[in-house]
């Protein structure tokens, strides 16, 4: 059995659909029109029928993708609902794991988490950066920490390629190519989608398991494993644009940052769109992870 919290989004969708082939999945989010069946609202949840009728579950898996989307204007109740929405949906769910006593929770985060690196590299072995991001990412994995009774995976996602990502949505017109990056001398680290459910599948498949049992046959409290999911070729802003461009054959037009910093405000744009991200995902590579999209051409070539 699979849990899903935050199944609405668009890592989410892809995930139940790709999950749902061969396991049996049950998503909790706030949208509950939207789906049709093996669905409960974050109420319903701890309600005695549906905690006992997954405690018979012989393997329990809990995925959290929840949080309210960062894409828009950061005022302070925004961002607020940026924070509480990750704290809150992670307390539940670690609360979910320990009544039921799944066996994994892979909780989501991002490499927000890192800050600004300039040119600088970062891993899973970095430390926190400076940022508003940077704390919410902090915070929300402390949060996640205090799991007991399963074993943890803390998400570090980069820039998720989709055909439907606003990176994407945003940047192609009928006519020419949007670039908000100016210079575009900053780090985009990024994954195709299909790479990140991947990540997601092989964690549920034990792909990446240590010996967690004791001689008994008990499970361990191990530390948790952190994931940096990005490809391991970051690209400079410019590079990103100038391959879409390619793609589709469209001449570039460059917006100033001061007009994105007055359209969406400072915090954001800079947090979001000219912070500079140059992350390498260790882990993957050390675990022979294979890539299905390595580099920023053949991604935006099976996307675009």
């Amino acid at each position: 059995m699979i849990i899903v919290a935050g199944g609405t989004g668009l890592i989410g969708q892809k995930l139940i659909s790709e999950l749902g082939k061969n396991d049996k999945i049950i998503t909790i989010t706030r949208k509950k029109s939207e789906w049709k069946e093996n669905l409960l609202e974050w109420g319903e949840i701890f309600e005695e029928k549906w905690i006992e009728k997954l405690k018979t579950e012989r393997e329990k898996i809990i995925i959290n993708l929840a949080g309210e989307n960062i894409g828009k204007i950061w005022t302070k109740a925004t961002k607020k609902k940026i924070l509480e929405s990750r704290l809150n949906s992670t307390k539940t769910v670690v609360e979910l794991a320990e009544k039921i006593k799944a066996q994994k929770l892979i909780n989501a985060s991002a490499i927000g988490y890192y800050g600004d690196t300039g040119n600088e590299e970062k891993d899973e072995k970095s430390k926190v950066g400076n940022s508003f991001l940077a704390n919410v990412c902090n915070m929300w994995e402390q949060e996640a920490k205090k799991v007991e009774s399963s074993k943890l995976y803390i998400l570090r996602i980069g820039v998720v390629l989709d055909k439907k990502a606003k990176i994407i949505s945003s940047s192609i017109t009928p006519f020419f190519i949007v670039n908000p990056f100016g210079q575009g001398q900053n780090y985009i680290s990024w994954i195709h989608i299909d790479d990140l459910i991947q990540v997601i599948k092989d964690i549920i498949e034990g792909k990446f398991e240590k010996n967690d049992k004791d001689a008994a046959g008990k499970m361990l409290k191990l530390p948790e494993t952190v994931i940096n999911c990005v490809s391991p070729n970051p690209v400079k802003a410019n590079e990103f644009i100038k391959t879409i461009s390619q793609i589709k054959k469209r001449k570039i037009i460059s917006i100033p940052q001061i007009i994105l910093e007055l359209i969406l405000g400072k915090d954001f744009v800079r947090e979001t769109i000219s912070i500079s991200q140059r992350i390498r995902p260790s882990f993957l590579i050390e675990k022979g992870f294979k890539f299905k999209y390595p580099d920023i051409k053949s991604a935006l070539e099976n996307i675009i």
